[in-house]
């Protein structure tokens, strides 16, 4: 079993003993990409730093372990097994599949995935490069909820908006690119630097191309030999050009290791790229590791999420609009409605089941001689009616509310306590249905008293 240590190659062996180097170099531990290496039984053979990171274990708690046990379901499991049986063929590919931390969280990852044989021919094992893509896969479920639920976020645009913002930043956030020191050859590290599936190019101090891998020409869709001696303005729009000017020299001392910029392709056309930048020692010269990577959709996905802030915003203005016009009309019946029943000349009031006053005409007041405001909320209790009269009205209200309809009651004489008056009265209540705030239903009833057309005497 290979040993974790800053060697030059780690030895392994096939199922029928025979050893073979595979060689790594330091840059290995040093680069963003995790790597592990896997035998023909999913045996983990060899994970750098990063690979580790990723999942959340030490490399003593994955060494020996089957990659199978990591992943976060059967599925993925069983797309595992047959990328293995396809390096045993001697096939390479990349494909993005779904593995478990060690805290239980689930980690999307794009993996390239190549096999490596001995001098005999025969399968020894398979190594893996993978990027963590987990950040761009919750962007994406992001903005396909954002696009199907645009109404209902209307109503919840507060909370969804901080939640969006919140991965977006996440997802801004500069990751930390550990210093690479290339201290070995140009071939010892070129496997590794070779099958990333970013852009990787050496440059000079000077702004001179020196060295790239494959992902570098598709990225400028040409070919290396025309890369290769180029300066970085070469493969730069001219509009960054002064940029370019302020920023060398502060990256050759270190100031700056992580930047935005833009490039051109050969056809001309102009792509926003992120750039992590690290000091190495390439033919024994100083230079620059150009880590670079498209982040295009990167910047479609805020434009979009942009313009979904600003349509949820006119869509806030216009409802806030239409429901302050609902509450001025609302506003408008109910002065009306309370019009209509001030100039009733019966007397009019409006109770809830506790026997509080909800509702009085004008009438009313002026009949007991007090305000409508003094009355509100209040209950007969309250007032100076008779012992009399307060038995009177509990039984009525009583027989109102078992009955739940409409009830008239004989002419009955009211003395007004503050003046002394007596008045026959004819009496009509009726239970009739009222909704709350909180659209729970009660009932309440009101007590419709009309001043009766006889006028009696007292003998």
């Amino acid at each position: 079993m290979p040993t974790q240590s800053n060697l030059d190659f780690i030895k392994v062996s096939d199922s029928d003993g025979v050893s073979v180097d595979i060689r790594f170099s330091s840059i290995v531990e040093w680069i963003n990409e995790g790597v592990f290496c896997v035998n023909s039984d999913g045996k983990i053979l060899y994970a750098n730093d990063q690979f580790c990171r990723n999942l959340g274990f030490t490399k003593i708690e994955l060494i020996g372990k089957n990659i199978l046990d990591y992943f976060y379901n059967e599925d993925f499991v069983r797309l595992s097994k047959q990328k293995l049986e396809m390096r045993k063929k001697g096939l390479s590919d990349v494909y993005e599949i779904k593995m478990r931390k060690k805290n239980g969280e689930g980690i999307w990852i794009r993996v390239n995935g190549k096999p490596v044989f001995n001098s005999e021919g025969k399968f020894v094992c398979s190594v893996g490069i993978h990027i963590d893509i987990t950040k761009q896969k919750e962007l994406e479920e992001e903005l396909i909820f954002a696009k199907e639920d645009l109404e209902s976020r209307v109503i919840t645009r507060t909370r969804q908006l901080s939640e969006a913002n919140a991965k977006l930043n996440q997802q801004m956030k500069e990751r930390k690119m550990a210093e690479v020191s290339l201290v070995h050859s140009e071939k010892r590290f070129r496997d590794i630097y070779i099958n990333s599936p970013d852009a990787i190019y050496v440059e000079s101090h000077d702004g001179i191309i020196l060295d790239l891998n494959e992902a570098t020409c598709k990225l400028h869709n040409t070919t290396a030999d025309n890369l290769l001696g180029k300066s970085i303005y070469d493969i730069s729009p001219v509009s960054v050009h002064p940029e370019i000017r302020k920023r060398q020299p502060k990256i050759i001392s270190g100031e700056i290791t992580k930047f935005e910029s833009e490039c051109l392709t050969e056809s001309g056309q102009v792509l926003p790229i992120e750039i992590s930048v690290a000091p190495i020692t390439f033919k024994d010269k100083p230079a620059l590791l150009m880590h670079v990577r498209d982040i295009s959709d990167r910047k479609k996905h805020q434009h979009l999420l942009q313009k979904l802030n600003e349509e949820l915003e006119e869509k806030v203005r216009i409802r806030t609009q239409e429901i302050e016009e609902t509450k001025a009309e609302l506003e408008k019946q109910k002065a009306f409605l309370s019009q209509i029943i001030d100039a009733s000349p019966g007397l009019v009031f409006v109770k809830d089941l506790e026997g509080k006053y909800l509702l009085i005409n004008q009438t009313m007041a002026d009949y007991y001689n007090i305000s409508k405001s003094e009355m509100l909320g209040k209950r007969d209790e309250d007032f100076h009616f008779s012992h009399g009269d307060l038995e009177l009205f509990k039984a009525q209200d009583k027989d109102v509310i078992e009955k739940g309809g409409e009830v008239s009651f004989p002419e009955q004489a009211f003395v007004n306590s503050k003046t002394g008056e007596k008045t026959w009265l004819s009496v009509v209540k009726k239970v009739i249905p009222s909704i709350d705030n909180k659209g729970k239903i009660y009932w309440e009833w009101p007590l419709m008293l009309r001043q009766s057309k006889r006028q009696k005497r007292t003998l």
